[in-house]
C-alpha cells in the first residue's frame, strides 16, 4: 500500500514506473527529476522520485517516503500536465522550468539540448518560462538564463559532451571553437564536433555511445583519413580527459598554437 487507498498487487516485480505510478494515484503528478525521467532527457534517470501536489488541496503525505520528495505548486490546474506510458507529469516545457530548483545550472542545460534536439519548439519552452515566471527564487529564473545566453546561439551540439567541452574551453584564452564545423572532403562532407578552422584542428567526443565497435571504428578511421588528405589534424577527448578540465586546456592550448606554427607558410601562401 504505497499511499493512502493505493493497492499494489504483491505478485508484479516492483519498479521505478510502477512506485512512481501508484503514488500519482494520490492526486500528485511526476515532476522535476522524475518527470524528466519519463520525458527521457539526457541526464535523467529512474531513481528518487519527485511528486507536486496542487498547492491549494490538502492531500494525506503517500506512506512510502524512502528517495520521495513532495513539491507544492499552484500551476499544477493550468494546462502544463500531461501523460507519459499514462503516468500524469508535468510537460517538458514545465518541466525544464523546475529542474533549476532541484539540480544544478549544468544538468538544466543538458536536459534542454536534449529537448531541443528532440523537436521541441524554444519559442513554447521560451513562452512557458515567462508565463511560470514569480518574483522570489525559482528554476524559471535558471532556464531563463539559460534561453538569453549568448554563447548558446548558433549551432546546436549533438550531445551534452559537446557542450561540456564547449563550456570548458570558454574559460581559456583559446578562441571560440565552431560547433558542428562542416568540411568538404575528396570523398564525403564531413563534420567535425567542434574545430578550429583557422589552425585546421578538430576536436571530436569520444564516448562508448557513438563510437564503440568495429564498424563505428571503421567510420571513425575513414573520417580521420579523408580529413588528414585535406590537412586537418583531429583530437579526440573522452570523458575521463574532460574530468580534468586544467589539463585538458593546457594541452589543447600547445596543440592549438603548435598548429598555427605549421600552417604559417600555408597561410601566407594562400594554399588554406
Amino acid at each position: 500500500r504505497p499511499t493512502k487507498n493505493v493497492f499494489v498487487f504483491s505478485a508484479v516485480a516492483k519498479s521505478w514506473h510502477q512506485r512512481l505510478g501508484s503514488l500519482t494515484l494520490s492526486g500528485a503528478v511526476a515532476s522535476h527529476s522524475s518527470a524528466a525521467a519519463l520525458h527521457g532527457l539526457d541526464g535523467f534517470s529512474a531513481g528518487p522520485i519527485d511528486l507536486t501536489y496542487d498547492r491549494g488541496r490538502f492531500v494525506d503525505q503517500p506512506a512510502e517516503v524512502s528517495g520521495l520528495t513532495i513539491h507544492r505548486w499552484k500551476a499544477l490546474d493550468r494546462p502544463f500536465v500531461t501523460k507519459v506510458e499514462n503516468i500524469p507529469c508535468t510537460n517538458i516545457a514545465a518541466t525544464l522550468c523546475q529542474l533549476g530548483m532541484t539540480v544544478g545550472e549544468n544538468k538544466v542545460e543538458q536536459a534542454l539540448d536534449s529537448a531541443l534536439r528532440n523537436g521541441v519548439s524554444p519559442l513554447w519552452i521560451a513562452n512557458t518560462a515567462r508565463e511560470l515566471h514569480r518574483p522570489g527564487p525559482s528554476g524559471v529564473g535558471v532556464l531563463q538564463r539559460l534561453l538569453d545566453d549568448p554563447r548558446r546561439s548558433g549551432v546546436l551540439p549533438d550531445s551534452w559532451f559537446e557542450r561540456l567541452l564547449s563550456l570548458i574551453l570558454a574559460s581559456s584564452i583559446l578562441p571560440a571553437p565552431v560547433l558542428q564545423h562542416p568540411v568538404e572532403t575528396a570523398s564525403s562532407n564531413r563534420k567535425l564536433d567542434l574545430a578550429w578552422p583557422d589552425a585546421w584542428l578538430g576536436l571530436e567526443g569520444h564516448s562508448r555511445q557513438f563510437h564503440f565497435g568495429p564498424a563505428a571504428e571503421e567510420s571513425d578511421h575513414q573520417r580521420d583519413l579523408d580529413l588528414s588528405a585535406e590537412g586537418w589534424e583531429v583530437v579526440y577527448i573522452t570523458w575521463s580527459m574532460a574530468a580534468d578540465p586544467v589539463a585538458l586546456v593546457e594541452a589543447l592550448t600547445k596543440i592549438y598554437l603548435a598548429r598555427l606554427s605549421q600552417l604559417g607558410p600555408r597561410i601566407r601562401t594562400g594554399m588554406d
